[in-house]
């Protein structure tokens, strides 16, 4: 059989022509058989594209599963059923813990087709948690990204060793995504989301990388973490048939156990990402009431829907049956699984995206331990907050969208799949909209009265003093209920010592004169001044009641403008975004996200009537509103995916970013930008050759030259990213400065890119011809960068994290605001005309 050592180095070993047969059936080609002749090593290059195609081509879970199968047996990877049957024996050096169940390769095979992916910032959690700590601190997901593309790099380099297929199927994979990327290029972060079988590749390479060559924590036994704890041990660890047979798992890694200095204190975590999706590949959560629902505060009867309890359902269901046994094998011993249909007990916590519901009435659950009922129903009951004062100021409204999700693992006590659970969540989201009334501050006009005394110190006739009181007052606020008033207050008398200031100040004696200010609920409100003077008539307190009105001259400081009125000044239109691997449209306030279609890095057409988007096999045109989507731009070829839409001014053609013409037998290793008419017609513009690729076009309003950026390879990951602009005849270049994502404004006189300032990707615009620099943004790591229709703002992407998401900012640097906590490669819509 072939033979591998653990460096990576090839033997020559005799190979029987069943297994020669094979090698090159996967690989594509032929091979000579004959019992002592020395086989040339497989292209590993080639063994990765033939996998990676036969996956995504295929078109059912079945067909799925049958190239899953073949992945396994190419990589020597075990798999078991659940009695203990190897369907995939594995090789020698695959730690006898590690490895799948039949049943979990067909959710693995299920959950490419849902086209379901995982973050680096959530994959960078897994592996800190798993104590992989470079330097004691947690692992960023730009180190993991390093990780990444360096042991793709040095699997390009040697493709014929045998290690090299791991890092090149997961390269081949993620250019084949609805949203395409290259491991070999420099990709960002936030663009490398991994399926489920990179996923897989990844987290396996690490956990054999730890077993067999990482630096574990001291007084930690690997076997006793890897090895199943069970008599059952022996039957369910499936020995390989083929003893001489090595694997490739556990080189690609070693990097960032060895490298970085990090110590894997609990490779049980990592193989609990190997099995904990086992559950989730079968559990459904989904919702159970309307996708949107709206209420206004209370109390009922005095607008649409004031009052209105809301009720937020969410049903955890199990699909599948298992037969009825327990599984004892490796990692699952324990691990239960429930019956076919509703799932009861399970925990439901309930995450606020974009907003929070608990700032506009109270939430309870139903049942009250926020658990699914016998029904696999759980349920948040939202209850407004009644209006201080009802129906009194401008109306303003807020939304969010709430997620339940569904801690499955942890309903049945799996240690597998408890991390897992949360990391890669099974959730179902559900929007509200709460309306209700507000004023932005009070005013009541000026209001006098007088108090008598009689007196023999009087100086007036009868020996009666007066003293006269004037008020009148304003109040802003985004709370004005409990500012301070201001206002012009006076007290004027005709006796001696003349007239004196009251305090607005409630409770206050001043100069023998008590008085308090009290609200009184309306409508309309009212202000109720209360005042004692001693020795004065009448000698009981005098109540003043003074009309309030809304004080319209106080700015909105509510942080909501008007129900349906725009936020930004003659913004207009939607912004197109990307959320996981679909494109979403947004209002330009922020409001009303809806879902369109499956793709990725979306373009506005000139007249906003349509939407240019990528997908792995071609770019595609839709409607605005997603419907009738049609692939204008072929790309079957998975070297040379097409991206990076974008449109000319006349709606006429695209450029875009793909396979530049070279001589017939040649095989580029770079893309350049292209055009096309929308009958799928193009030709090349750029071609920038090896080491550099040409990206990322936005053609100028005037048509008369398209801006883009050339990424040129440096050093290991180093990449020297520049944005140059050229005419569409596709003559000389120019460049104008150094950064990504260029995006020209409207009028065609500036052009805004991301670019690196003190070590920060920030948003940067010049003059058309790369001066009168302005840097807009300071702090985060900016992406992607698209003008508002008039002119006066930008909207950009932020890196995943806690500041992830869509924002807006105007031309000056000023009004940041985040749109929404979740998206990327924003573009905002021109008006259609």
């Amino acid at each position: 059989m072939n033979r591998f050592n653990t460096g990576g180095q090839w033997r020559a070993f005799i190979v029987p022509t069943a297994a020669a047969a094979a090698i090159a059936l996967v690989a594509g080609g032929s091979i000579a058989t004959g019992a002592t002749q020395k086989p040339k090593p497989p292209s590993q290059a080639a063994v990765a594209q033939k996998l990676a195609s036969t996956i995504m081509k295929a078109r059912t879970a079945g067909a799925r599963y049958k190239a899953l199968l073949s992945v396994m047996r190419t990589l020597h990877a075990r798999v078991l059923t659940p009695k203990g049957k190897a369907l995939v024996p594995g090789g020698r050096g695959f730690p006898r813990g590690l490895y799948l169940f039949d049943f979990e390769l067909r959710g693995m095979a299920a959950a490419l087709g849902r086209g379901d992916t995982v973050s680096l910032s959530e994959l960078a959690t897994l592996l800190t948690d798993a104590g992989v700590k470079p330097g004691g601190r947690d692992l960023s997901p730009e180190e993991l990204r390093q990780v990444l593309l360096a042991g793709v790099r040095k699997a390009a380099a040697s493709p014929r060793a045998p290690s090299s297929v791991v890092p090149l199927l997961a390269r081949e994979l993620g250019r084949l995504h609805a949203s395409p990327y290259d491991m070999l290029r420099n990709v960002p972060a936030d663009s490398l989301r991994l399926d489920p079988l990179q996923s897989f590749l990844f987290v396996t390479d690490v956990a054999v990388a730890a077993v067999k060559g990482g630096k574990v924590q001291p007084g930690l036994r690997r076997p006793s973490l890897v090895h199943a704890p069970s008599a059952a041990a022996s039957r369910c660890a499936g020995e390989a048939s083929n003893a001489a047979e090595d694997i490739a798992f556990g080189k690609w890694t070693l990097t960032i156990v060895n490298k970085l200095g990090a110590q894997v204190k609990l490779v049980a975590i990592i193989i609990d990402a190997i099995h904990g999706p086992a559950l989730a590949f079968s559990v459904k959560v989904t919702a159970a009431s309307p996708q949107l629902q709206e209420t206004h505060y209370g109390p009922a009867g005095h607008a649409a829907n004031a009052g209105q309890v809301l009720r937020f359902r969410v049903k955890v269901e199990m699909l599948d049956a298992y037969p009825d046994f327990v599984i004892e094998c490796g990692a699952l011993i324990g691990m239960k699984f429930p019956k076919k249909g509703p799932i009861p007990g399970v925990s439901v916590f309930w995450e606020q995206a974009e907003a929070s519901l608990e700032k506009h009435g109270k939430i309870t659950h139903e049942p009250a331990d926020a658990k699914t009922g016998a029904d696999g129903i759980a349920t948040l009951v939202f209850t407004p907050k009644g209006e201080k004062i009802v129906g009194f100021g401008l109306e303003k409204d807020a939304r969010g969208v709430l997620n339940g999700l569904a801690a499955y693992q942890s309903a049945f006590g799996n240690v597998p799949g408890a991390l897992v659970q949360f990391l890669v969540p099974k959730y179902a989201g559900m929007a509200w909209h709460v309306l209700f009334h507000k004023a932005r501050g009070f005013k009541f006009p000026t209001v006098s009265f007088s108090s008598q005394r009689e007196d023999e110190s009087c100086n007036y006739v009868g020996g009666t003093c007066t003293i006269r009181i004037s008020l009148s007052g304003h109040t802003c606020g985004d709370d004005p209920y409990a500012q301070q008033w201001e206002g012009h207050q006076s007290v004027i008398s005709n006796e001696p010592g003349g007239s004196s200031e009251l305090d607005w100040v409630a409770d206050v004696d001043h100069d023998d004169v008590v008085y308090t200010m009290r609200w009184v609920p309306g409508p309309p409100p009212k202000i109720r001044f209360t005042f004692a003077i001693p020795g004065w008539s009448p000698t009981s307190p005098t109540t003043v009641t003074v009309d309030v009105v809304e004080d319209t001259s106080c700015p909105d400081n509510s942080g909501a403008g008007a129900a349906g009125s725009p936020v930004f000044p003659s913004g207009g239109g939607k912004i197109a975004f990307v959320r996981g691997n679909f494109v979403y449209v947004i209002d330009s306030n922020g409001r009303n996200v809806e879902r369109l279609t499956r793709g990725g890095n979306p373009a506005w057409s000139p007249d906003g009537t349509k939407l240019a988007f990528q997908r792995r096999d071609g770019i595609y045109v839709a409607a605005a509103d997603g419907t009738g989507v049609r692939r204008v731009i072929d790309s079957t070829d998975p070297e040379f995916p097409a991206y990076d839409p974008a449109w000319s001014p006349d709606g006429m053609r695209i450029a875009y970013a793909g396979r530049p013409d070279v001589p017939e037998g040649d095989y580029p290793a770079w893309t350049g930008l292209r055009v096309a008419t929308l009958d799928g017609k193009s030709r090349a513009l750029t071609d920038p050759g090896v080491p550099a690729g040409d990206l990322e076009p936005a053609w100028s309003p005037g048509g008369a030259t398209i801006a883009f950026v050339r990424s040129e390879f440096v050093v290991h990951d180093v990449y020297d990213n520049r944005v140059y602009v050229i005419r569409p005849a596709g003559k000389t270049e120019k460049r104008i400065a150094a950064g990504r994502s260029p995006a020209w404004s409207p009028d065609g006189r500036r052009l805004a890119f991301v670019a690196v300032v003190h070590r920060k990707l920030e948003v940067v615009t010049t003059t058309a011809a790369g001066k009168d620099r302005r840097v807009l943004t300071h702090g985060g790591e900016k992406v992607h960068v698209a003008w508002s229709p008039d002119g006066r703002s930008l909207v950009f992407s932020r890196k995943p994290g806690e500041q992830g998401g869509i924002y807006k900012i105007g031309v000056d640097g000023k009004g940041l605001r985040r749109l929404t906590a979740i998206g990327s490669a924003a573009d905002w819509q021109l008006l259609p005309k």
